[in-house]
This record gives C-alpha cells, sequence and structure tokens, in this order.
C-alpha cells in the first residue's frame, strides 16, 4: 500500500518540488494509488489479457507506482552552477540517461530537470533560472523508435494501466498499428503515442508532444534551428559514447571507461538499464510493408536523426584528438540506412 502522507514527507525533504506544487503532487500520488490498486484487482480476477504486464506490476520491477520513472526537478543546482533540462524524448532511453546522469555523471553542484516534454516547456522554464540553463536531449534511429514506442503501448504496464490501447486484438502486431495511422488522416492515438515524427515534433510543439493536433509535419528548418540550441544531443545507437562526450564536454576529462579499444575498461561503465517490461524486439522483425509505413510517417524525423550523428561524429572527432583516445571504434553508425 502506498501512504500518501509519507511518500509526500519524503519528496518534500529532498528539495525536490517546492511548496506550491504539493496539492497537485498529492493527487496526483492518490491517482497513482488507486491505478495501482486497480490494476492488482484486474490481475487478481483475470480480467487483464496481458498477463506479462501484470505480472511485472505484481512484481513492482516497473511502473506500479510511478517513481520508477521519476522525473520533475530531480537535483537541483548548487549557487553558481546551471541546471541541465533535458527534453525526454519517450523510447529513446531516457530512463537509463537519468539514473547514469544521477550516478555520478552528472558534474558536481549541477541541476538537474527532466521531463517528457516539448522544447516549449524547458524554454519556459529556462526563464525561471537564475543561474543559468543548458538543454540536452537523446535522438534515436527512427525504425527503432516507432518499434519501440508500439511496445511500450501493447506490452508494458505504462501502457496497460495509463491509456486506452486496445486490448481486444485490434492491434496484435505493429502492423495493424501502423495501418491505423498510415490508412487514414486520424490523430487517434488511444492516449499513448501518434507516431508521426514523433521526434521532431519536440522540438517545436506547445503542447504534450506524445500526441498530435494536426497531421502535418513539422517543417525541418524550424526543427533543426531548436536543435542547435541544444549543448547536448546524444545518440541512443552509441549511447555510451554519447556519454563520453558529455563528461568530457563537462569535465575536460575522459573516464578510462571511454577507451573502446582497452575491453576490460570498457566494460567498466557504470550504466543501468531498464525494459519498461516489454519483450525484446529488433527492426530484423518488422515486413518491408512495415517499414516502408514507418519510413513515411517519419521523414522530418530521419533528417532530424542524420543531423545528430553529423553533430556526434564531430564531437567524437575532437575529443579523440584533444585526449589521443579513441572512443568510437564502430562508426557505422547507419546500418539500416534508408
Amino acid at each position: 500500500m502506498l501512504h500518501v502522507a509519507a511518500v509526500w514527507t519524503f519528496i518534500a525533504s529532498q528539495g525536490l518540488v517546492t511548496a506550491d506544487c504539493g496539492h497537485n503532487l498529492s493527487a496526483d500520488i492518490l491517482l497513482l494509488q488507486s491505478r495501482h490498486e486497480l490494476l492488482l484487482d484486474r490481475s487478481q480476477k483475470g480480467v487483464s489479457s496481458d498477463p506479462t504486464a501484470i505480472a511485472a506490476v505484481q512484481r513492482q520491477e516497473v511502473w506500479p507506482l510511478g517513481f520508477d520513472s521519476s522525473e520533475g526537478r530531480l537535483r537541483r543546482a548548487d549557487s553558481g552552477h546551471q541546471t541541465w533540462l533535458y527534453m525526454h524524448i519517450a523510447k529513446t532511453g531516457g530512463q537509463s540517461l537519468i539514473k547514469d546522469l544521477l550516478n555520478g555523471i552528472l558534474p558536481t553542484g549541477d541541476g538537474l530537470y527532466a521531463w517528457e516534454a516539448c522544447h516549449s516547456f524547458f524554454e519556459r522554464e529556462s526563464e525561471r533560472l537564475a543561474h543559468g540553463s543548458s538543454f540536452m536531449t537523446l535522438l534515436r534511429e527512427p525504425r527503432s523508435h516507432v518499434l519501440s514506442l508500439w511496445h511500450e503501448c501493447a506490452e508494458s504496464p505504462w501502457g496497460l494501466w495509463n491509456t486506452r490501447f486496445p486490448r481486444d486484438g485490434t492491434f496484435e502486431n505493429i502492423s495493424l498499428w501502423l495501418e491505423h495511422f498510415s490508412q487514414s488522416s486520424t490523430l487517434k492515438d488511444f492516449n499513448c503515442y501518434y507516431p508521426f515524427n514523433f521526434q521532431s515534433r519536440h522540438f517545436i510543439g506547445d503542447a504534450n508532444c506524445h500526441h498530435a493536433s494536426t497531421t502535418e509535419p513539422p517543417d525541418l528548418i524550424d526543427v533543426l534551428h531548436q536543435l542547435d540550441r541544444y549543448s547536448f544531443v546524444g545518440v541512443t545507437e552509441r549511447y555510451q559514447e554519447s556519454l563520453c562526450i558529455f563528461e568530457e564536454m563537462t569535465s575536460g576529462e575522459l573516464p578510462h571507461y571511454c577507451d573502446c579499444e582497452n575491453k576490460t575498461a570498457w566494460d567498466t561503465f557504470p550504466t543501468h538499464s531498464s525494459t519498461h517490461g516489454v519483450s525484446e524486439h529488433s527492426t530484423r522483425d518488422l515486413t518491408d510493408a512495415d517499414l516502408q509505413m514507418i519510413d513515411n510517417m517519419t521523414t522530418v524525423d530521419l533528417q532530424l536523426w542524420k543531423s545528430a550523428v553529423d553533430i556526434f561524429l564531430l564531437k567524437v572527432d575532437k575529443v579523440e584528438a584533444t585526449h589521443g583516445t579513441r572512443i568510437l571504434c564502430d562508426r557505422q553508425l547507419l546500418p539500416d540506412a534508408h
């Protein structure tokens, strides 16, 4: 059982929220408690058609009370230090990044604010910070990203209790889900994810970027203009290398686990991973028709990701030249080039 008063007391004592948001957070915790109890009740009665997700929630491995995905002001900046504003784009490795940043990669004294929100949200937050801030995000290859969006909606405990994603077989495979969006101009996403140019919309959207208010694609020039404002842009496909760039950028030093030619050192990278309770998946499992539908709905995302890769490779070259250490042993970053 989740005790609201105890949780709120702990959160307030950690300085993670201000007093003026206490009422809203208490209400959110009550909502989380009621949803958790409802989900457990469903599992006991055999109501759910997703036993894997139910089992994960019963074990409280992922998403059970909403705190495994802690976001918001996760660490306050010390006086004179900046706050990193992390635009967490769903299914790009955000939970791993948050945990790794808080586990020692974030510079001492710097703050961290992370949220699954559009850039405009962080723009407003930046204006309120007295000691300055920097934007950061992760981007992912569109085909694997859209596949992961479907798995989160269809299989995860979060998708089970926080969305209206059909559980009657309507979208029993990703092909049916993709066809739902591709064969019409519908914006109906069942309170889960609208996959069209999902990543690009985050840079110019004004509302909840999980969803969309128009079928028109984002303007690539506007998206890339916003991308240029980000101090750190990592790529999910080279996650460890991306964090090596971040650490070198913020400290001027390169950790020993950034030497990709030294496997023993490389394997000591202190990372965290989260599967969100979904099954293993690969773009190799997609049909040609699936890939074509994804390509058609991610035309702007593909250009955005390629731009992020170009930025990443330039920074890799600079870091390697500065330190005489190779941090990227596999430069074939576009295995599914299309």
